[in-house]
């Protein structure tokens, strides 16, 4: 084997120089040939014994440095080949009892050991590290202190250091398992209430009554996966800034734990995401930190766990949508994020922005991309979602418009987005550079008709309840966005949207009273206008259900139908005939009861409410004055009706004849 792979070896380092030398593969090979080399001699006793040696080695290295680095690799490789079961582990224990976790060169060490270890001998590892963190356990704080001999760093810094050592390994040990074994070989618990720094990596082999059927001659094993632990370590961080990698790497081994069995129920799930953006959103922005007077060497040093925190939280969230690839877990994980948005500290809306489109992309490439559903949550994404391109922090701005791009490209799969993308790429630039609210507006505004596009009119309902949600949670500029996308939607989609006229109206009501901005308030009432001339009939027989007629809201939404030129004279000639064939149809009735007769006259009642609510708001007399022909005989059926007794009405023969007649006895008013 030598005579083969030494000349290969020989061959690639020659073939290189020191700076196109592909060190991580140099590094592989040797390895390999290490591992290959002591397979083939079989010798246990010449194992141990190299071991041994590598071990002496290490002492003529400084750390840190990439001999010594290589040296923990070749040590762990040398171990994994080493039958010597009593050796091996004598090494692990006395290597992760001697090992000086303060620096971080050590721990990253003693990790490669373990790492490398476990490829041959996962129990074994496994063992050892249950049976130090026991130890540890029991070891006075005092005491344990005194031997870390760096007296110069606080005991916090110590906690932390600790900290870190426990998740880089068990994050090595899961990462292991998940290589070199199927997953589903082992069985993980949670055992509750141990201290963290018992670190809790405990197995043993399940009795044959515990064995799963399809598995019968496989090894399962208990093991505590320590997330509460981590959870807790995410908890316990700071909120007035994020100095160390704690959080970050902690949020990096859950993922990787998320991915064993069994996995973490619904609800802890939802727990684990909650406290994540608990710790992550509201901590200061590096912005003011430099204001309050740090160097530029700390902001630089905290920027990194900043931006690490976040990329590990997109990861975090991906790997649970993996492991429960449905829309309605999607939908929670957006909900816990949406609550975010209303923050009144900008940098956390950002954040939650920033998470919004790390979840969206993962659903793009995990749901969507497996199930091909109809996603149905486009309608109240795009609601909550939107509003924000008016936000006053232009990188939330940017975040919004790659949420809309991506909720696009689920959308419009089964489409050519054509040049949707395009555009959404030009908006992002505006959006960016918009020098005042105005042109914030404006460019809200284009993104909208966009969108409406490929909006599905089916959830037209989900998209007005979350754009009111908005209105009401968000800053003024942003509910005023808000508005705004509801009316172009309404605008360009609304032709589409008859069945759902009843609930728009219904949604847009009953929030009447909770939004008294005069701008805001404008918008739902050019809403309601926006839809009657797309469902005239429609919005009216709404509005005439309403029980209470008289109320201020309804009465408010009437007569927004008469402020608007184009449709005041279509109004009053709908509620004229609304009125004629109650009438008619009272006539009609043979048997009714004491409801029946109510509920008749209920609707030309709430129509001559209308009519002069209407009439009431007219901009100008001329639609009143078309309609005296049509309008007076009705007006006076109707007080007949109320009054219970019958009158004399006139029967105008044509329309044509009244206005003649009205003609004739003009500048004598007494003819």
């Amino acid at each position: 084997m030598w005579i083969v792979k030494i000349p290969s070896l020989l061959q690639y380092i020659e073939g290189n120089t020191e700076n196109s030398l592909d060190h991580v593969r140099w590094e592989h090979m040797l390895l390999q040939f290490l591992r290959t080399s002591l397979a083939m001699i079989d010798d246990s006793a010449w194992s141990s014994q190299i071991s041994l040696e590598l071990n002496q080695q290490m002492a003529g290295y400084t750390s840190p440095s990439h001999e010594k680095s290589f040296l923990y690799k070749a040590l762990g490789t040398s171990l994994a080949v080493c039958q010597d079961l009593v050796h091996v582990k004598s090494q692990l224990h006395k290597f992760l009892t001697a090992t000086d976790y303060m620096e971080a060169p050590e721990r990253q060490g003693i990790i490669s050991i373990l790492a490398f270890s476990a490829e041959s001998h996962l129990d074994l590892t496994l063992n050892a590290l249950q049976e130090f963190g026991a130890a540890m356990s029991k070891v006075k704080i005092p005491g344990f202190i005194s031997r870390l001999k760096v007296l110069g760093i606080t005991v916090v810094n110590k906690d932390m250091n600790l900290k870190l050592t426990l998740i880089h390994n068990v994050m090595e040990i899961s990462c292991a398992i998940l290589e070199t074994r199927d997953s589903q070989e082992f069985e993980f618990s949670l055992q509750t209430g141990a201290p963290w720094l018992h670190a809790g990596l405990a197995y043993g082999p399940v009795s044959g009554c515990e064995r799963k059927a399809s598995l019968p001659f496989k090894s399962i094993f208990h093991f505590y996966v320590p997330i509460h632990a981590f959870q807790d370590f995410i908890k316990n961080e700071p909120l007035d800034s994020l100095a160390s990698p704690v959080c970050y790497k902690a949020i990096l081994a859950i993922g990787h734990l998320s991915k064993l069995k069994p996995s973490l129920t619904m609800e802890e799930n939802r727990e684990l995401l909650d406290q994540c953006f608990k710790s992550l959103f509201p901590l200061p922005p590096l912005e003011m930190m430099k204001e309050e007077g740090e160097t530029a060497k700390v902001a630089l040093h905290i920027q990194s766990p900043y931006v690490r925190s976040l990329e590990a939280l997109g990861k975090l969230m991906e790997t649970l949508l993996e492991e429960a690839p449905t829309a309605d877990w999607f939908q929670e994980m957006f909900e816990l994020l949406r609550t975010w948005f209303s923050s009144g500290k900008e940098w956390e809306r950002e954040r939650a922005l920033q998470a919004s489109t790390q979840l969206l992309t993962a659903y793009q490439e995990t749901v969507h991309s497996t199930t091909q559903e109809t996603f149905n949550q486009f309608g109240s994404l795009i609601g909550a979602i939107a509003p924000y391109s008016c936000d006053s922090l232009a990188t939330s701005r940017q975040w919004v418009v790659d949420c809309i791009s991506c909720l696009l490209c689920i959308q419009g799969q089964p489409m050519n987005l054509g040049s949707a993308e395009e555009e959404l790429r030009c908006l992002h630039e505006e959006l960016t550079a918009a020098p005042d609210p105005e042109a914030l507006f404006q460019a809200s505004s284009k993104m909208a008709r966009v969108v409406s596009e490929y909006f599905p009119p089916e959830q037209a309902t989900a998209f007005i309840e979350a754009t009111v949600e908005s209105m009401l949670s968000a800053s003024p500029t942003c509910a005023t966005a808000s508005g705004l996308w509801m009316k172009v939607i309404l605008k360009k989609c609304g032709d589409a949207m008859l069945d759902k006229v009843p609930a728009i109206l219904d949604i847009i009501y009953s929030h009447m009273a909770t939004i008294q901005e005069g701008i805001l308030k404008q918008s739902l009432l050019e809403a309601v206008s926006i839809l009657a001339h797309h469902h005239l009939e429609a919005v009216i027989s709404s509005l005439l259900s309403n029980h209470l007629p008289m109320d201020s809201d309804t009465t408010e939404l009437r007569r927004s139908l008469g402020r608007d030129p184009l449709l005041a004279t279509q109004v009053l000639q709908v509620l004229i005939e609304k009125i004629k064939t109650s009438t008619r149809q009272e006539g009609s009735v043979t048997s009714e009861t004491e409801t029946d007769r109510h509920l008749a006259a209920a609707e030309p009642l709430s129509a001559t409410c209308a009519i002069f609510e209407v009439v009431s708001a007219l901009q100008s007399s001329k639609a009143v004055q078309e309609l005296l022909p049509e309008l007076f005989p009705v007006l006076l059926q109707q007080v007949s009706r109320t009054s219970g007794q019958k009158m004399p009405l006139p029967r105008i023969r044509s329309q044509s004849l009244f206005q003649k007649d009205q003609q004739h006895t003009e500048g004598n008013p007494c003819r």
